[in-house]
């Protein structure tokens, strides 16, 4: 301690009781004062930046017309969630900015950024009623409220202890839109799940939801939507509802397939793939939903995937379009979606029928071509799965140009189409992954990637290999998958294509040695590729392991490889066996291959070369932008292939070379030495 501290202390213990308090009172009142004009300052600089910031100038043009929302800046505690000029001009009706649109983002307690609650929580608004706003927090640290989300570096709060001058600002992406009645009357609002669905015609929206409402109350589940929550409520428009049979089909178990429990689920902030459990997730019927989109449109949907169901309650997958979203409730969200989930009530047809303008609209149009057995099985009984390119895949320059052949349009479209039953589940069980497709002699070829959870399944037909965005779409008479490209029609070249294939993972690493990979890029050329597929290698690895050994020497893997590529014409299995019925020489790449073709009615198409055994192929006429490929079950190669051996040994050829090679190098450089030395 300081001489001076001494002192003054020391002074101030020597003080009287009387001058000692009223030092201690004037300090405080100084703190005070302090305290005053800081929170003084703050609620300027809340109020500058609302009123500076040129972003935000339709908003606080609201506050300045209301004389009650500009007492609450000046001399209230509170949070304010600011939407942007951009988040305005979004706003379909602009009739909605009023006052209780601007109250409705206005609370009377004030928040920072990290004292908002988590996720499920709410805070009440001083719109009348006090309608809640809820919060999400994401897996990547951003805050939502409703479906707006916060833009944390733009957010601000004053820090002072005078409580009626604590501010809090945060900007946000989306104008928050309460639920409002027609009339506007102010005693109605702020309803639960429960007031909505009993008065839907009361409100502004833009469907009605009588149908599901009767089912709901003669079922006598009317306490699941009034419920305290926080829950989100999915329910069906009157619309969807039309047939006898539909509505008739809602039941119990329906009913609770449309809440999700303890969760506020706006669709900004919840992820497309995320799985959620409804009040359907018992021991006797389980569903899960998730909310894909449809980016190629902009909408999104919701998917009810009933994995154990019942006597009344089929397995299987229904995907319901949302036709308004984020409608808020005081006990969480509502969602109307176009059809009720869980049930199956539609042939295959009538799910394209009525997709006018949804995710698979152009496959709808492209169905005048289609030929009669194709368009009876659609509405037939039975067992079938249609394969139904998105409308994104409809829009390639290769898929427009083919398609435009009305002949090759119809071969394509019975590629898509099989007649039996393939979902995710049977593929993982069956031990075969290949399956007839109506357009004869083309199968299909699938494949299901597990990862934690998630299961993608993909399928190949025609060379083209596609992934299921949406599985498992449930019908009375199958099962559709809605995939990613149109099969049949090439999109890749051979050597991207075997880049891609997972069947091709060694031929494409072989490939890496000297560049032969991109000699499959290459666009001026028509080959014919037998791709020896992952399990011929290992066959090769298991039956001569020093042969396989020495592959991994670039020069020996280039040979072996060009032995497989046929450079001049690209062949069909078909073509091949009508030409090579007995044998035909075909032009390789590193000299002839000489094969012979046969066709069995079961096994399918085999080859046979250098009067080796019989090379079944596995896969055939894989169609590319510049050849096909065929995947074969053998590597065609032979001891002589091998040029440099692993640990150095020689073919006797090459070995002679060396030796020459050797004695003759020294002699040349003698014999340049003295050409270049000068002579004296």
């Amino acid at each position: 301690m300081s001489m001076s501290t001494t002192y003054e202390n020391d002074y101030f213990l020597k003080m009287s009781s009387f001058s000692r308090t009223a030092v201690l009172v004037g300090y405080f009142l100084l703190v005070f004062h302090g305290a005053f004009v800081v929170g003084q300052r703050n609620n300027e600089d809340l109020q500058s930046r609302l009123s500076t910031s040129p972003d935000l100038s339709e908003f606080y043009d609201m506050i300045e017309r209301n004389k009650l929302a500009t007492a609450m800046l000046e001399n209230a505690p509170m949070t304010i969630f600011a939407p942007t000029n951009e988040a305005f001009q979004k706003l379909k009706n602009k009739s909605l900015k009023d006052d209780y649109l601007l109250f409705y983002h206005m609370c009377n307690i004030p928040y920072k950024l990290d004292d908002l609650p988590g996720t499920g929580g709410s805070i009440n608004t001083v719109a009348t009623g006090n309608p809640p706003l809820w919060l999400t927090r994401t897996s990547s640290n951003q805050v939502y409220i409703n479906n707006a989300r916060i833009n944390p570096d733009l957010s601000f709060s004053t820090d002072t202890p005078v409580t009626s001058k604590r501010k809090a600002l945060h900007i946000i992406s989306e104008v928050l839109q309460p639920l409002r009645m027609k009339d506007n009357d102010v005693t109605k609002l702020n309803p639960n799940a429960w007031g909505l669905l009993e008065k839907s015609e009361e409100f502004q929206l833009t469907h009605r939801t009588s149908v599901f409402y009767s089912s709901v109350k003669a079922w006598q589940k009317e306490n699941l939507f009034r419920d305290r929550g926080p829950n989100t409520y999915l329910i069906p428009i009157d619309d969807g509802l039309v047939k006898k049979s539909t509505s008739n089909a809602i039941d119990s178990k329906v009913i609770d397939a449309h809440v999700i429990p303890d969760k506020v689920l706006f669709l900004n902030p919840t992820p497309e793939y995320e799985i959620y459990r409804p009040t359907a997730f018992t021991d006797l019927v389980k569903v899960t939903i998730s909310f894909p989109w449809d980016r190629s449109t902009g909408k999104r949907y919701v998917r009810s995937d009933t994995l154990v169901g019942d006597r009344n309650h089929s397995s299987g997958v229904v995907l319901s379009e949302i036709v308004s979203a984020n409608i808020p409730v005081s006990n969480g969200v509502v969602h109307l979606i176009k059809n009720p989930l869980m049930i199956i009530d539609k042939t295959i047809q009538q799910f394209i029928d009525e997709n006018v303008d949804g995710p698979i609209s152009i496959f709808k149009q492209k169905l005048q071509y289609a030929g009669a057995v194709f368009r009876s099985k659609l509405s037939q009984n039975g067992g079938f799965t249609l394969f139904i390119p998105s409308n994104a895949a409809w829009k390639n320059e290769n898929v427009e140009k083919a398609v435009s052949n009305v002949t090759l349009l119809e071969n394509i479209l019975n590629l898509h189409l099989v007649n039996e039953k393939v979902t995710v589940n049977n593929m993982l069980e069956r031990g075969s992954k290949e399956v007839n497709s109506l357009n004869p002699g083309k199968k299909l070829y699938f494949n299901v990637i597990v990862q934690g959870t998630n299961r993608t399944m993909t399928v190949e037909g025609g060379g083209v290999n596609a992934t299921v965005l949406h599985a498992d779409i449930a019908a009375i008479n199958g099962v559709i998958h809605i995939i990613d490209r149109v099969l049949g029609i090439p999109y890749a070249t051979v050597g991207r294509k075997v880049a891609t294939d997972p069947m091709l993972n060694m031929t494409h690493t072989l490939g890496k040695y000297q560049n032969f990979n991109n000699r499959l890029d290459d666009m001026t050329q028509n080959y014919t590729f037998f791709a020896p597929r992952d399990v011929a290698w290992e066959y090769l690895k298991i039956a001569q392991p020093s042969l396989y050994n020495d592959l991994m020497i670039p020069v020996n893997a280039y040979s072996v490889l060009e032995r497989h590529l046929v450079v001049s014409g690209n062949f069909t299995m078909a073509e091949l066996k009508r030409i090579a019925n007995s044998s035909y020489i075909l032009p390789a790449a590193n000299g002839a291959l000489t094969i012979r073709v046969k066709e069995d009615e079961n096994k399918g198409y085999s080859i046979k070369w250098n009067d080796d055994e019989w090379v079944a192929v596995y896969k055939a006429d894989v169609r590319c932008t510049n050849g096909i490929i065929h995947l074969i079950d053998r590597v065609l190669i032979t001891p002589n292939d091998i040029t440099v051996h692993v640990g150095g040994a020689l073919r006797i050829e090459h070995k002679f070379t060396i030796l020459l090679t050797a004695v003759l190098l020294p002699l040349y450089t003698l014999f340049n030495y003295h050409l270049s030395s000068p002579i004296f």
